[in-house]
């Protein structure tokens, strides 16, 4: 959160599957995967305008202006947003304890029965794996404190009785973190990181009272990563790359170790989007400059198994028509993450600022600029622009849609955040794609 996000921190404050050995075998495993997936994919065609394609479709409302929270998509298809920086009685920026679930369905927003026992922002949240339950964990909370408390929301407590229901406190992690970011391991767990170099699992326990119990892993990380990705990998190792540190290092489940990899990124960044890809690849797209705050138009490929990346195609970020740039605060979403097939072809990116420098006149541009990256053709495809300008919000991949048997409807909806004068909005929109599969 760098940037314009430390900015904002400050305003606030002024305010109020396992490692697998042998990479020959895993390389076998993935040229078949490869394969499998271009020939699923071949006939696939897609509009490139808004009458035949895709479009930006204005959605819902939050209830309220909202910056710096979470989005995190349950089972069903619905979208749990939590926290984020607010204005308490329409005038005083505040963080907020208040959960908000979006209905797709009925494109409607409710407010949840439950609170937060600590309102906060620029947290992390994330869906506990086969289940509906989802875990919050650090962030920024009131008086500049840096939280340690983790909390967790059941969509059962809003079928409770009376007023005052509060998500249930499963206790502390060993330190507070900002921006943390919270990765579903395969066996259920959930790996913490950031903030810190000491990683946190929290993982279920019957002889604790909450049923969860936090602990430290085994091993430390090898750097400090603040802002960083993190993105869970085909066999199931956890990839940590950029956050300030040029390195990339990979979370074994298994033995709770941090292997530093030989690939690294050519310069120290945080604040990039990833999402993991069909073929394993992790895609990397936008971010700043850590020792200058100036961001970027690039976007990285990266190997986890031959343990290379290169860089891809660039973007072309812009505001209102003005090309800007560089692109920070990316939301990427994968389009078909809910649907196995498709899985990791279609990435959204969209929204975000372009900060020009720490040493430039110039403030904060907001974006709206889009692109659906199409991971076979290794190509962005222009999406944008989107309806409103984006930074500092949140997305998420909404249920898929069909028309009779040969076309598919792929969607996003991108929540809130600062609108082009840099002010909290409510605003929120759609953004939908339509594939045609040919024989």
């Amino acid at each position: 959160m760098s940037g314009k996000a430390h900015r904002a921190e400050r305003r606030y404050i002024d305010q109020g599957n396992y490692c697998v050995s042998g990479y020959s075998v895993i390389n076998i495993l993935r040229y078949i995967s490869t394969i499998c997936n271009v020939l699923l994919l071949t006939g696939i065609c897609l509009g490139n305008n808004e009458g035949s394609g895709y479009r930006f479709v204005e959605s819902a409302s939050l209830g309220g202006p909202l910056a710096a929270h979470s989005a995190t998509r349950l089972t069903d298809g619905r979208i749990v947003v939590v926290g984020g920086y607010n204005k308490l009685f329409g005038m005083l920026p505040a963080a907020s304890s208040q959960i908000w679930v979006y209905d797709p369905g009925r494109d409607r927003w409710t407010v949840s029965k439950a609170v937060l026992n600590h309102a906060r922002l620029w947290h992390g949240a994330v869906r506990v794996p086969r289940t509906n339950l989802v875990l919050v964990a650090g962030g920024l909370g009131h008086e500049r404190s840096t939280l340690k408390r983790v909390e967790l929301w059941n969509p059962a407590m809003d079928m409770m009785a009376g007023e005052g229901v509060t998500c249930l406190d499963i206790g502390s992690m060993a330190t507070g973190r900002t921006s943390p970011r919270l990765t579903g391991l395969a066996d259920g767990r959930i790996l913490i990181t950031g903030g810190e170099k000491t990683a946190e699992i929290i993982e279920r326990d019957p002889n604790e009272s909450t049923g969860f119990r936090i602990r430290p892993v085994a091993m430390p990380q090898h750097a400090r990563r603040d802002s960083h990705c993190a993105a869970r990998l085909a066999d199931g190792r956890v990839a940590l790359i950029g956050g300030r540190a040029r390195s990339i290092e990979i979370f074994d489940p298994e033995t709770e170790a941090f292997q530093l990899m030989s690939a690294k990124l050519e310069s120290v960044y945080d604040d990039q989007a990833a999402v993991l890809l069909y073929d394993g690849t992790v895609l990397l797209a936008g971010g700043q400059l850590v020792y200058n705050n100036r961001c970027v138009r690039h976007t990285w490929l990266y190997d986890p198994v031959n343990d290379t990346i290169r860089f891809g195609p660039e973007l072309d970020p812009s505001s209102n028509g003005i090309s800007q740039d560089g692109a920070s605060d990316i939301v990427a979403v994968d389009l078909f993450e809910t649907y196995a097939p498709l899985r990791g072809r279609y990435i959204l990116l969209a929204g975000g600022e372009n900060d020009p420098g720490r040493d430039s006149a110039t403030g904060d541009t907001i974006l709206n600029s889009a692109w659906v990256y199409d991971a076979v053709e290794k190509k962005l495809i222009a999406a944008g622009p989107m309806l409103f300008g984006h930074d500092d919000f949140a997305g998420q991949v909404l249920p898929l849609k069909r028309s009779g048997e040969q076309e598919l409807t792929a969607g996003a909806l991108l929540i809130a955040g600062h609108d082009y004068q840099d002010a909290f909005q409510s605003r929120c929109e759609r953004f939908e794609m339509r594939f045609e599969i040919g024989d």
